[in-house]
């Protein structure tokens, strides 16, 4: 499955999951299900590199797109208030600190690491999912319900996973390729689904009070 069906589909899980009930709880649930169901694929890019030369500019294009859109959620949060940016900055500590810097740091492992193995594994999810609980503990439980449902979906690929890394074991369900029909059709449905789901959300959540 292509990352951006896994974002979309991250996004959808977590806000059908999770149904949050104020505005910003609604854009933690999308940047969170959105980034869990991204960070599984920073692997990918060694297996571009070496196996796909050709896409390594369509690659750029796409991880570009998807910090302009990180990015573009941090701003709203920020700008909406009382969320991610918010309890950073309200609760700064050094396992705050440690949480956001443990996190990098297994962004740089993952990305040297083969695809399909340590960040598709469950000691890879606990690692990552326990770094997001100490550095934006709001952002946790999306970031699961994202990171859970990528490794899921690629269970059911012809390939699987390394789910227990570092043992040699890759389960699979053989039902479908990454590129496949299967996988437009998820994408386009997910990110239907999302929109709908952060529409309803955020045109039921109470209005904020004013001072």
């Amino acid at each position: 499955m292509l990352s951006k069906t896994h974002i979309t589909l991250g996004m959808a899980s977590a806000l059908l999951l999770t149904r949050p009930e104020t505005v910003p709880g609604v854009i933690t649930a999308i940047a969170g299900g959105a980034l869990g169901g991204w960070v599984v694929d920073v692997d990918a890019q060694n297996k571009i590199r070496r196996k796909h030369k050709h896409r390594v500019r369509e690659a750029a294009w796409i991880k570009a797109l998807c910090g302009g859109f990180f990015g573009a959620v941090l701003i709203l949060d920020g700008l909406v208030g009382d969320g991610m940016c918010r309890y950073v900055a309200d609760h700064w500590s050094l396992p705050v600190g440690a949480g956001l810097l443990a996190f990098l740091l297994l962004l740089l492992v993952g990305s040297r690491t083969e695809h399909r193995s340590f960040t598709h594994s469950l000691p890879g999810m606990a690692l990552f999912c326990g770094a997001v609980w100490f550095g934006c503990r709001p952002a946790a439980v999306p970031f699961l319900i994202g990171y859970a449902s990528h490794v899921a979906a690629d269970l059911f690929n012809v390939r699987g996973v390394q789910l227990l890394f570092p043992l040699r074991w890759f389960p699979s369900l053989k039902l479908c390729r990454a590129d496949g029909r299967a996988n437009q059709i998820l994408f386009w449905v997910t990110l239907g689904l999302s929109a709908i789901l952060a529409a309803v959300l955020i045109g039921t959540a109470p209005a904020p009070a004013h001072a």
